[in-house]
């Protein structure tokens, strides 16, 4: 036996390593050379039981994504609540918000302006993880602000505004995001005192204290080696729904016009409680992952964005529907960033082996390997592919609560689906209980293809793309059919000519980014078509034309 004494050290992220749209600035009180009284409200906590008790019902549920937080309200004024401090050149305000005995807390406000040279910044007392500056630039037309969360029970709220700016700020303090698990990460540490616990006491504490399950991989494990550049589309979603706050994961995901708009695919059951303006406050979690294979005693640095707006949705399952859901982000992606967005691929063949990408109970980036090829069964016949998890070097990878929406990926890193749920656990002991299902992506896509394939090309497959790449398309591609474009250079007109059409054909006049800018169909049949280019302005352009079975490439001038 082992004789305890409890140690939580809180795995806290250094002072500025995420981003959130914001400046990284140092919040304007941190200068300051004497100490500042903070003005101190206090909220009530929830009732943390009561919680944790419906969330174990609603595990037992198939289709329910992970609660993590709920909302505290306060609809205040903060300007009202907030200590102000005037300086020769500025004015300064602080708030302290407490709830006891949260693990972490977020901010929401429904009522959200900043003046332009106007701060907000969000910190906790011990300055373990600072948000800001948040500054003009994160205004929205709805007037809606939200921040992903800082740890402990304190969160100081600062405003910095120089004394030339007349504009009045907005800061409704509409509610708080109260984390009561599944944010901060402890390790428990035993060292000896005069109290005995048995082996499965200490185990039980030590899971208390972890998030997602021990058997689970990190995504940077040789198991990840062939998906590192997959694995940077995939994000952790922090989903509002009403008054509460769920985690699910999602995939960036690319379109056939290769012009990078942040499209986010997961699941529809994901949203199943969320009204149209709580799309604005989900907050996205980018690499959010390990440096390696092991689990560190720091939090992983990451980058968040705030928003995003709804644009396809089911959230019925079964033969009746796919579980799916397409958002745009409101932010744009910054370029430090250099996300991937996922390829696809709608066969309706399931792949032989392949993996999902997800982000479990919200931990850390993990990876799930599948080495038979999933199979539609049980009540899922026409709309999922069930998947059964491999034993692999570094643990046996399964998906929990907060992997749901996650992507499943064909060897080719192509995604081919999006999780709905299932049985995998830890503790099974069964291959056969270790099963879940994902909607097919190949019956999801009729429902996506006006925003993936805005063009419709027809293709079956896309490649994938980083942010940064620039599509050297004359450089990517062989041209094994034969065909013409002419004349080169061209004014007005240009005629795409096929020597031995293999099967129907879509043609597309591409600019050099990949964006789709002509399009048109060209049958088996009729060999060739001739295009109006005249309102292309000069340059070079590309030819593609995509078949069922390929997609091939030349080069134009435009006069």
């Amino acid at each position: 036996m082992k004789k305890l004494s409890l140690i939580l050290i809180v795995l806290f992220l250094g002072m500025y390593a995420s981003a959130q749209i914001s400046t990284k600035q140092v919040p304007r009180s941190f200068s300051l050379k004497s100490e500042i009284e903070i003005p101190t409200t206090t909220l009530s906590s929830p009732d943390v039981d009561a919680l944790m008790q419906e969330d174990e019902i609603n595990a037992r549920e198939f289709f329910k994504p992970q609660r993590c937080a709920v909302a505290v309200p306060m609809f205040e004024n903060y300007f009202d609540k907030a200590k102000h401090i005037s300086f020769d050149e500025y004015d300064l305000y602080l708030l302290k918000v407490v709830i006891p005995y949260a693990q972490a807390i977020g901010f929401s406000s429904d009522n959200f302006y900043l003046p332009k040279g106007g701060e907000l910044y969000l910190y906790n007392t011990d300055r373990s993880k600072v948000l800001g500056a948040f500054t003009s630039d994160n205004n929205t037309e709805e007037g809606v602000f939200a921040t992903e969360y800082v740890y402990g029970e304190e969160l100081i709220i600062e405003y910095y505004q120089p004394k030339n700016i007349t504009d009045n700020a907005k800061i409704e303090l509409s509610e708080f995001v109260y984390f009561y698990r599944d944010v901060i990460h402890f390790e428990d540490l035993l060292e000896e005192t005069d109290e005995y616990l048995s082996e499965t006491e200490e185990n039980a504490i030590i899971k208390k204290f972890r998030d997602s399950g021990s058997c689970n991989v990190n995504v940077n494990c040789s198991e990840g080696d062939n998906y590192q550049d997959v694995k940077k589309a995939v994000c952790r979603i922090q989903v509002k729904g009403g008054s509460s706050y769920y985690w699910c994961t999602g995939t960036l995901i690319n379109n056939t016009s290769n012009d990078k708009t942040p499209y986010v695919i997961s699941a529809g059951h994901c949203v199943a409680y969320s009204t149209t303006s709580n799309f604005n406050q989900f907050v996205f979690y980018f690499n959010y992952e390990t440096s390696g294979c092991s689990t560190p005693y720091t939090e992983p640095g990451y980058t968040s964005l705030t928003g995003c707006s709804r644009l396809a949705y089911d959230n019925t399952y079964g033969d009746n529907g796919t579980d799916h859901l397409l958002v745009r982000l409101s932010s744009s992606l910054p370029s430090s960033l250099n996300p991937y967005f996922a390829g696809w691929s709608r066969s309706t063949t399931a792949p032989n082996k392949g993996v999902g990408i997800h982000h479990p109970s919200g931990d850390v980036k993990k990876i799930s390997t599948f080495t038979q090829r999933p199979t539609a069964a049980e009540g899922y016949t026409t709309t999922h592919w069930r998947v059964y998890w491999a034993q692999t070097t570094n643990g046996f990878g399964i998906v929990e609560g907060g992997s749901s929406g996650s992507g499943l990926f064909n060897t080719s890193g192509l995604l081919v689906g999006t999780l709905t749920g299932g049985y995998s656990d830890c503790s099974n002991s069964s291959a056969s209980d270790q099963r879940d299902w994902y909607g097919q992506f190949n019956k999801q896509f009729q429902y996506l293809s006006q925003w993936l394939d805005p063009s419709n090309t027809g293709v079956t497959t896309l490649n994938g793309i980083y942010y940064n790449q620039q599509a050297s398309l004359d450089k990517v591609e062989t041209n094994p059919l034969t065909f013409s474009v002419y004349p080169s250079p061209a004014k007005d007109n240009i005629t795409i000519s096929i020597d031995v059409p293999e099967e129907d054909c879509v043609v597309s006049v591409l600019d050099n980014m990949g964006r789709s800018l002509i399009s048109t169909k060209i049958s088996k049949s009729e060999k060739q078509t001739t295009l109006n280019i005249s309102s292309l302005t000069s340059g070079v352009y590309f030819i593609r034309l995509y078949s069922n079975k390929n997609s091939y490439v030349q080069k134009f001038v435009k006069e």
